[in-house]
């Protein structure tokens, strides 16, 4: 584009939010390679460069606890954990990998996660290149445990790797495969979808997963290799809570009332259904954690005024309001901490809102204040512990800024120079990962892991 600005194109957005899109396109084939040694000098075949990935050469002193097992963090997208706090001092970075380097232009990485010190992800082609691979990092070096290479993959099947119960799990067009994380091995595929439908999410929680697809809800139990249930009223949006219990939304923007339900994740029995309100705008998903779902949208726009964003915490048990939240330039889903609910905004001072999730009010003495920032729209905002992260611009470059989570006060900003390669992609990147010292993200064609000096 003359003017520089950029354009997300579907492929990118298939990367970078991080979602699975509709797949299973007809003449993809499926296939595995499981386990089998790369080629001896150390490439991906179909292209050169030596599997090691990038390092900054900056001595660092992170560690490597925290794990962060699926995108967003769980199946219910809580986007936080409270089992370890997040960075607390200023990152720099440790090491990137360029899959696309040693495959040729064609291959972009999934967003990561981690499992006791090791890295794991997906390189994924589209194109000419269908196929996958997927990796295990050392933490700390960068340095490679292992590779298995999945033939038959798709840009629409670009979900990122999910570990549960000790499995990793990788969504392909054959099945969802199982691999042992210490091996790579390919332990089975399954299940046998249809082709005839096509996907647009999948969960996995405690070994089950729970797929999306124009047909309705498939729940598999992934370890017995057994089709649990299926819905014939394909939702927007599936989400699992930790008991087990399936929430889905049924989204509109046309008038009518959206459908929130709950399914009994055993049997596929519902458990209960509730309408939303029919004022909706824009609807920015649920959440699911410690017993609430937090049902985000924003209201229609008056005039000049756009809507307010608000978000709805509703006991899972039920589906029952326990508390409104509204705020005139709320923005995405929120991330949910520990007893804290923290949302981006767009308003003038830029900042973070916090929301106590017994009262639904802000917490006494936090500031939303973070000036000379303003946000970018995605998918970033993240918590760990009393850390919150999340990703904007600052002077017009891309930077990441961390805050603390009790008081809303900044706790350091990393700002990127406009050569330091994928950052510049920061506004379409993935999620964001985060362990005690590290944050990784997956941006255009290249993993980057942040650490702490």
């Amino acid at each position: 584009m003359a003017d520089g600005t950029r354009s997300t194109t579907r492929r990118r957005w298939l990367v970078t939010s991080g979602v699975v899109g509709t797949g299973l396109l007809a003449g993809c084939s499926g296939g595995s390679n499981d386990g089998t040694e790369p080629p001896a000098d150390g490439t991906d075949g179909g292209g050169s460069g030596e599997d090691t990935p990038t390092s900054s050469g900056t001595d660092v002193t992170a560690g490597a606890g925290g794990n962060w097992p699926q995108t967003r963090y769980d199946a219910g997208q809580r986007r936080g954990t409270t089992a370890f706090t997040g960075p607390t001092t200023p990152l720099v970075q440790r090491w990137v990998d360029r899959p696309a380097e040693r495959s040729g232009e064609g291959r972009q990485p999934t967003a990561p996660v981690v499992v006791d010190g090791t890295v794991y992800y997906k390189a994924f082609g589209y194109g000419d290149t269908q196929q996958s691979v997927v990796y295990a990092r050392d933490l700390l070096s960068g340095e490679r445990e292992w590779r298995t290479e999945l033939t038959g993959a798709s840009e629409y099947l670009s979900q990122p790797v999910t570990v549960s119960n000790g499995t990793l799990y990788t969504v392909e067009n054959d099945g969802i495969k199982a691999l042992d994380p210490a091996s790579g091995d390919v332990l089975r595929t399954m299940p046998d979808y249809s082709s005839t439908d096509e996907w647009s999410a999948v969960e996995i929680r405690d070994g089950r997963s729970y797929a999306l697809t124009t047909s309705g809800v498939r729940a598999y139990d992934l370890e017995a290799e057994t089709r649990l249930w299926e819905t014939d009223e394909p939702p927007s949006t599936v989400r699992v809570g930790e008991d087990g219990m399936l929430y889905t939304e049924d989204a509109r923007t046309d008038g009518r009332a959206s459908m929130l339900r709950a399914y009994d994740g055993e049997t596929g029995n519902q458990v209960w259904s509730r309408p939303i309100t029919e004022n909706v705008d824009v609807v920015y998903g649920t959440v699911v954690a410690d017993g609430r779902i937090y049902v985000c949208y924003a209201e229609p726009a008056e005039g000049y005024r756009t809507g307010d964003y608000v978000i709805e915490a509703r006991d899972a048990t039920n589906g029952d309001v326990d508390w409104t939240w509204r705020h005139e330039r709320g923005h995405d889903q929120p991330a949910v901490g520990d007893g804290t609910v923290y949302v981006s905004l767009h308003d003038a001072e830029n900042g973070i809102a916090a929301v106590d999730i017994e009262s639904g009010t802000t917490p006494s003495g936090w500031s939303t204040a973070a000036p000379n920032g303003t946000t970018e729209p995605g998918m970033s905002l993240v918590a760990a512990g009393d850390t919150v992260v999340r990703r904007l611009r600052i002077e017009n470059r891309p930077s990441i800024r961390a805050y603390d989570g009790t008081t809303g006060e900044i706790r350091w900003t990393k700002q990127f120079d406009f050569d330091e390669g994928p950052i510049n992609d920061i506004e379409a990147a993935s999620p964001f990962t985060l362990t005690e010292d590290f944050l990784l993200l997956a941006a255009a064609d290249e993993l980057v892991a942040l650490a702490v000096a």
